[in-house]
């Protein structure tokens, strides 16, 4: 679901966010609280990722996030929770180049936000699926790239 972050007046915009400009939108699951207004056009299917080797990438994200493959064609490759939810895919595109984040010089276009229990214990599983750490991050995440060089941040609990 979309949320607009109208800050002072609307909801405060969430950790992930920050710098957002007022009146962004950003992605939520859940329920709008009273009061808030819904804007729907349609219902999220997936969210489709550039890499040089899906079916390596895919493997990853679904070690990473407990998915499942539900779809492989080579060339494009979706993973989820079930084949009827909206899911990751991912698409080999030719001359791909990898985000150098925190460097603007190939700019990232989006990443992940990953919560998890123990940023310790995520940090190690997720180095020995492929991630490597990337400069930044604070005492609630840490910032990783995946193996293809997307940035993604394992962020703390609360």
């Amino acid at each position: 679901m979309l949320k607009r972050i109208d800050p002072p007046h609307g909801p405060p915009a969430p950790a992930d966010c920050r710098g957002a400009a007022p009146g962004a939108l950003y992605l939520t699951f859940g329920v709008i609280p009273a009061g808030h207004d819904a804007v729907m056009i349609g219902r999220l299917h997936g969210i489709v990722i550039d890499c040089p080797d899906p079916s390596g990438l895919a493997a990853f994200y679904e070690k990473l996030l407990g998915m499942v493959r539900v779809q492989d064609e080579g060339d494009w490759v979706v993973i989820g929770i079930s084949a009827d939810q909206p899911g990751l895919a991912f698409a080999r595109a030719a001359g791909f180049a990898a985000p150098t984040w925190p460097a603007p010089d190939v700019q990232q276009q989006m990443h992940f936000d990953v919560m998890v229990p123990d940023l310790d214990e995520a940090e190690k599983a997720a180095v020995a699926l492929g991630a490597r750490r990337l400069p930044g991050g604070a005492d609630v995440f840490r910032v990783f790239a995946d193996p293809a060089g997307h940035p993604f941040c394992l962020c703390l609990e609360t």
